[in-house]
C-alpha cells in the first residue's frame, strides 16, 4: 500500500505498472504531462529547398514537445543534419507556436538536383583547358570548344527534367551578341581531350542560342537537354560514362567572342521524384511561453 498518490495512465495501462513511459501523470514526480501524440508525414518535391508540415496543439500558449523522425521506430530525436545521396545538405528541425508545432525540412541544395563540374575542355584558339565562342577576327576567325563531364551517375531510363550546361566567362569581346550551336558529342562515354575532339561525332539534337554580353566574370545557361538524353539512351550508356558537348560558332559578329577556363563551367542536372519522412509528434501540457 506504499504507492499513494494520483496516477493518470495511457489507454490499455494498469495503474500498476512499473514503467514510467505507460503514465501521463504521476503526482509523486515532476514529469510532463500528456497532450497529444500523433504522427504526420512530409513530402518533399523534386527541386524543393524547403519544406513545413504543421501539426496543431490549440493549447494557447507554447507547449513542451518532442518530435522523432521515422527510422522505423521513430527513435530519432529532431533536428537533425542528413545529407543524402545527391549531395543536398539537409536540416530537420521543429518549432511552436501558441497554436501549432512546425516540422521544418530545408535543403543547400534542390532535392535531386546534381552539378557536375567540367572535367576537361579544348578551345579552337587555345587548345586544351580553355574555352572559348564567337569570332574573334583574325587570326583565329570563328571560335568554338568542346567541354566534357566526367562520372555522371544517370541510368538511361530514369526521368531528367532538365539538363543546363553554364558556360563561365572570364574575358570578352566587343558588347555585340555571340551566336551559338550546342551539339552533344553523339559517343557512349567520351574520352578526355588529349588530342582534337572538335571533329567528334555530334547528336541529331542541338540548340542555337544568342547570347548577350555583361561584366565580366559571368556566366549563362544553355539548355542541352535534348542533347544530355540522345546521349545517355545510346546502347552503350552506363552510369559512371563521360558526357561532352561541342560549342561552334553560328554567325557571330566578328569581335564579338567569350573566353573562359574550364573548371567553372558545370551541368545541372533535375531528377524528378518525391521523397518522404514521417514524424511522432509528442505534446504535453508543460507551458514553455
Amino acid at each position: 500500500m506504499g504507492d499513494w498518490g494520483i496516477k493518470v495512465t495511457k489507454t490499455g495501462k494498469g495503474v500498476t505498472s512499473t514503467d514510467l513511459r505507460d503514465l501521463l501523470m504521476h503526482s509523486n514526480y515532476s514529469m510532463f504531462k500528456y497532450h497529444l501524440d500523433t504522427t504526420t508525414t512530409m513530402t518533399i518535391n523534386a527541386a524543393d529547398t524547403s519544406k513545413t508540415v504543421t501539426v496543431p496543439h490549440n493549447l494557447g500558449y507554447v507547449p513542451a514537445f518532442l518530435v522523432y523522425s521515422n527510422d522505423s521506430t521513430y527513435t530519432t530525436l529532431l533536428p537533425q543534419r542528413r545529407s543524402y545521396y545527391t549531395g543536398e545538405d539537409e536540416h530537420i528541425f521543429a518549432t511552436a507556436d501558441s497554436t501549432n508545432i512546425y516540422i521544418t525540412w530545408k535543403s543547400t541544395t534542390p532535392l535531386y538536383r546534381q552539378t557536375y563540374y567540367a572535367s576537361d575542355s579544348w578551345s579552337s584558339a587555345i587548345e586544351r583547358y580553355y574555352t572559348s565562342i564567337g569570332d574573334y577576327g583574325d587570326p583565329f576567325g570563328g571560335l568554338s570548344c568542346a567541354i566534357l563531364f566526367s562520372g555522371l551517375s544517370i541510368t538511361k531510363t530514369e526521368t531528367i527534367t532538365s539538363a543546363t550546361l553554364d558556360f563561365s566567362v572570364v574575358s570578352k569581346g566587343s558588347n555585340n551578341n555571340v551566336k551559338m550551336k550546342t551539339y552533344g558529342i553523339d559517343e557512349d562515354n567520351t574520352s578526355s581531350f588529349g588530342g582534337y575532339p572538335l571533329g567528334r561525332t555530334t547528336t541529331s539534337a542541338y540548340k542555337e542560342q544568342e547570347q548577350s554580353s555583361a561584366s565580366t566574370p559571368f556566366s549563362f545557361g544553355i539548355n542541352v537537354i535534348n542533347m544530355f538524353n540522345e546521349v545517355r539512351t545510346r546502347n552503350g550508356w552506363t552510369p559512371g560514362n563521360n558526357m561532352g558537348f561541342i560549342i561552334f560558332n553560328n554567325g557571330t559578329t566578328t569581335g564579338a567572342y567569350f573566353f573562359g577556363g574550364y573548371s567553372d563551367c558545370k551541368l545541372t542536372i533535375q531528377r524528378s521524384g518525391t521523397l518522404s519522412y514521417s514524424f511522432r509528434v509528442l505534446v504535453f501540457k508543460d507551458k514553455i511561453a
